[in-house]
């Protein structure tokens, strides 16, 4: 008999349940279709695809990121095009305000004009001043970081300060491209161009100075590796050792306390003191100093490093073993960095001289300041005084870390700095030196004018043009000679034809008359060939000076010498140091004197160069004596020496035995360019100008010396008598000029006449000569001249050059529109390069904005690929989950229809 299989009934809520279920989750299926058709995303929501999501999330992420750098670079174009424009403003007004000048500069020019002209210029300046304060989203963009602060004010005088300073603003235009969208005024028109630099101040260190600020070197500095080193110390009762730690000190002080500490009182440490160890004891400051506090034997004291270490180093005190007894090992040298903490105090000027606290004065334009610095602290204290004394400086530690540096914030004013009751400003070298001064600052800042070609001449005795009637290879006949007074030893003929046509013969001796009506020279050296009747000779008699153009290559200190060598580090292995070369002396004993280059050692074994002179100085080269060496190229020299050097270096100056006919020098306060005449007749020269220009009167040069004898008067030894007898003098010829004593015991002392007597003849010096004079022993050559000296340092810029021009126009000066023009075409070469490197900028800017833009095309492609719905393939999506709820309901309506079964 066949089974029945059993079988179970769903109940009626079961199959609903079921079927509801079924339906619920169909339907989200067709909503969403649905939404992908209608907004044309596949993703609606994290859910629908989390590794898609995170992948368009990252996407979105990137596009706003470029998005914001898109935002900067536009910012940085709207500035960077802004400053373009407005520096091509300015230009344009350099090219008017120049054109104002070539025009005015003519001679011709009234003074009417010319005022006329300067109202035009005065404006101008008014426009540029109002351009360099542009704005953009109601910020200054010349002002550097301070651009809620106009930059550029114009006073009453012409001086226009700035206000701002010369940091950069930073944008980050894309993927690690980060650059400057502003131009500070400092680096656009030069505001900040002037500063007057310190020497090296050798700060020394105390046991308050960091060790993060030692060792500075030309990069900064490096400080103290904060690590360990072993101490070895033998004592009768056998070796103790040490291991020193000093990683968690700060400064030299904790140093020492930790060296104490780790060696329980067996070693002593502390930093040297100017007082008490360079004073008493002779030693060295600013060091740190080991001792033993007992008796040491054998090998002593002993201090290294730890293998790939150098902390003991760093500090100056690694040594091998010394000492018996009680051991003492002073450290070397640890070149602290100066900083605002640095004691004024440990500040020097030399080796061990200290700096004088009695300050200076600062004069920028008419502002002017006395500063004292006695009870100043540190070098944040002085520093301080001087920013805030109201004259329009900034002061600073100089970038190596050794000095200090003022910067001048004023256009058209000049920044000197003037010595007060001490030697603060010498000692600091920042008073500016006839000897470096460049020829442009000379005269009150009129300069020194250089000329196409020859600058001047420095016309000798006439001498003698004439023909000879006959001579032999030694002598030259001829009637010219008869008699003349014109003709002495040394001499130099010019032969202008004949058989010896373009040479040169020196005179050794003349005779006036050899019983033939005829003069008659014997030469020092035979001629090539004959003298032959008819020959035209000339004696020459001028030396045309070309100044050039100067350049120097190298400044330093002295780390040492004597009287024939010179050491230092600053020429420790340079290559551009050769033998011929002229070193001039700018502090010390030799101060002022000069030194040719004999050869050349760039080691001496101690990390110093050497030089050897070829003739010794007068005195010895001491540690820290300021030198400078000049190129042998005199083709390029600014500044005084090279004029001294061009005269006596002259291919003409010479008088044939290693002589030379006139010298050059400067007077020993370093003010004038002395002349002097060397040999008999030469000594009655005249200098001129050559070439149009006024080279020799600038330099104070041009004239004819008076000469005559000096008798004396009374007992007082600045008062003299000059023969005037055959000279033809008037009182301001001689007042205020300067006097050379020729011969006798003050032979080439020079003074200024204060005072002139033109019946008795009796003039007044200025200054006592060091020694009486002396009846019918001296002679005075006198040149009447103006001041050369320095006139301060000027920004020459824009602003400098429409000041000038200014007032070369309400003077009537065509010297100063001269320096305006040269000004006018300094600020405009600094512009053109400014609107060059703004332009390079933006081009930079274009070039990331393209980037990002094609950046942002591509992770918009990857975004939609990810995120996007294919239309048509959700239309079939949404077509087939109708058809299949379509299909769910109607099966549900049938399974869920009352049958036979649901009442069993």
């Amino acid at each position: 008999m066949t089974s029945i299989p059993p079988f179970t009934r769903l109940t009626l809520s079961l199959q609903r349940r079921l079927l509801l279920s079924n339906l619920s989750q169909a339907f989200p299926r067709l909503a969403e279709a649905e939404a992908q058709i209608a907004t044309g995303r596949r993703l609606l929501r994290p859910s629908s695809d989390p590794l898609a999501t995170r992948l368009v999330l990252s996407h979105e992420r990137a596009i706003a990121t470029n998005n914001q750098f898109k935002s900067n670079a536009d910012n940085a174009l709207a500035q960077l095009g802004l400053t373009d424009s407005s520096l091509g403003s300015i230009e344009g007004l350099v090219i008017r305000a120049r054109g104002i000048a070539l025009e005015m500069q003519n001679a011709t020019s009234s003074p009417d004009a010319r005022r006329f002209a300067a109202q035009e210029v005065s404006q101008l300046l008014k426009q540029a001043i109002s351009i360099a304060n542009t704005a953009f989203a109601g910020r200054f963009i010349f002002s550097g970081a301070e651009t809620e602060t106009a930059p550029f004010h114009l006073d009453t005088e012409g001086v226009v300060s700035y206000r701002g300073d010369g940091r950069l603003q930073m944008s980050n235009i894309s993927h690690g491209a980060v650059i400057p969208i502003n131009v500070p005024g400092s680096e656009a028109f030069g505001a900040m161009d002037v500063q007057i630099c310190s020497k090296d101040l050798y700060p020394i260190a105390d046991g308050d100075t960091r060790l993060s600020d030692l060792n500075n070197s030309a990069n900064g500095p490096l400080g103290v590796e904060l690590g360990n080193f072993k101490v070895r110390v033998e004592t009768s009762g056998g070796m103790m050792y040490f291991d020193i730690d000093i990683s968690t000190a700060e400064t030299l002080d904790d140093a020492a306390s930790l060296i104490k500490d780790q060696t329980s009182g067996v070693l002593d440490a502390r930093v040297t003191d100017y007082d008490t160890d360079y004073l008493i004891d002779g030693r060295p400051p600013g060091r740190l100093f080991i001792e033993s506090n007992i008796a040491v034997t054998g090998t002593g004291l002993t201090i290294t490093d730890n293998p790939g270490s150098k902390t003991a180093s760093d500090l100056g005190i690694a040594t091998p073993s010394f000492g018996t007894g009680t051991a003492i090992r002073v450290g070397d040298d640890i070149n602290p960095a100066m900083t605002y903490f640095t004691k004024f105090s440990n500040l020097f000027h030399e080796q061990w001289t200290r700096l004088s606290p009695d300050g200076f004065t600062i004069r920028n334009g008419s502002l002017s300041a006395d500063l004292d610095f006695n009870g100043v602290g540190t070098v944040g204290e002085m520093l301080k005084l001087i920013n805030e004394s109201g004259v329009g400086v900034t002061a600073r530690i100089s970038s190596n870390g050794s000095g200090i540096e003022m910067i001048s914030d004023l256009s058209g004013a000049r920044l000197t700095i003037i010595e007060g009751s001490g030697t603060t400003a010498s000692d600091m070298s920042m008073i500016l030196q006839l000897v470096d001064t460049p020829l442009s600052l000379l005269n009150d800042g009129a300069g020194v004018r250089l000329v196409t070609g020859a600058d001047f001449r420095i016309q000798l005795p006439p001498g003698v043009t004439g023909v000879a009637s006959g001579g032999d290879a030694t002598t030259l006949v001829s009637p010219d000679l008869f008699n003349s007074t014109e003709i002495y030893a040394n001499q130099r003929i010019y032969f202008l034809s004949g058989n010896n046509k373009g040479e040169v013969a020196i005179v050794d001796s003349f005779i006036p008359d050899n019983g033939f009506g005829e003069g008659e020279i014997t030469f020092k050296s035979p001629l090539p060939d004959l003298v032959l009747a008819g020959d035209d000779f000339r004696v020459r008699t001028e030396l045309d000076i070309d100044v050039g153009d100067a350049k120097t290559i190298l400044t330093g200190a002295a780390d040492g010498g004597d009287v024939l060598t010179l050491s230092s580090t600053d020429i420790y292995n340079k290559a551009n140091i050769s033998r011929g070369q002229t070193v001039y002396f700018l502090t010390g004993n030799n101060k002022g004197l000069t030194a040719v280059v004999d050869a050349y050692n760039p080691d001496n074994g101690f990390g110093q160069g050497e030089i050897t002179f070829k003739s010794p100085l007068p005195t010895p080269v001491l540690l820290g004596d300021d030198f400078r060496l000049s190129s042998e190229d005199m083709s390029n020299s600014q500044t005084i020496p090279s004029v001294v050097n061009s005269i006596n270096n002259h291919p003409d100056n010479d008088d044939g035995v290693g002589g030379r006919l006139v010298e050059a020098y400067l007077d020993e306060q370093n003010d004038w360019i002395v002349l002097k005449g060397m040999v008999e007749g030469s000594e009655r020269f005249t200098v001129i100008n050559l070439g149009g220009g006024f080279v020799a009167s600038s330099l104070g040069l041009a004239g004819e010396p008076v000469s005559g004898l000096i008798s004396p008067v009374g007992a007082g030894v600045n008062n003299a008598f000059i023969d005037t007898s055959l000279l033809d003098l008037r009182y301001n010829d001689v007042v205020g000029a300067a006097i050379t004593i020729v011969g006798g015991a003050n032979d080439g002392f020079t003074s200024t006449i204060s005072d002139f007597n033109v019946i008795t003849g009796e003039v007044t010096l200025a200054g006592a000569a060091p020694n009486p004079f002396t009846d019918g022993t001296y002679k005075a050559s006198i040149i009447a001249r103006d001041s050369i000296g320095p006139a301060g340092l000027l920004a020459e810029n824009i602003f400098t050059a429409l000041s000038t021009l200014v007032d070369g126009l309400e003077k009537d000066n065509s010297n100063i529109i001269d320096t305006a023009l040269r000004y006018l075409g300094d600020a405009e070469g600094k512009m053109l390069a400014t609107r060059a490197n703004v332009g390079g900028r933006i081009q930079r800017v274009e070039l990331a904005t393209n980037f990002l833009d094609e950046e942002n095309l591509a992770l918009e492609a990857l975004v939609s690929e990810q995120r996007d719905a294919d239309i048509a393939e959700a239309i079939i999506n949404f077509q087939m989950q109708q058809t299949l709820i379509q299909a769910a309901l109607m099966t549900t309506g049938k399974i869920l229809g009352t049958s036979l079964l649901d009442y069993l």
